[in-house]
């Protein structure tokens, strides 16, 4: 979309051991801030996943702290 993206946007996973818990994304718009959450169970998600979230999953999964931006 034209009007959000930027450096200010960012998706953000937590799990545990088991792949519970969830992706978080945020993006930020020129009129406005939207954050969205999508729940992981057994490492899966509820609903579609965006390129950016998927890259965050996969950044928690390694440990590490890769900033992947929406």
């Amino acid at each position: 979309f034209d009007d959000v993206g930027a450096a200010q946007s960012w998706s953000m996973a937590f799990f545990d051991e088991d792949g519970n818990g969830a992706v978080i994304s945020c993006l930020y718009g020129r009129h406005d801030c939207r954050v969205y959450s999508k729940v992981l169970e057994l490492g899966k998600a509820d609903r579609s996943l965006t390129g950016e979230e998927q890259s965050a999953i996969e950044a928690a999964g390694r440990g590490g702290r890769t900033v992947i931006r929406a």
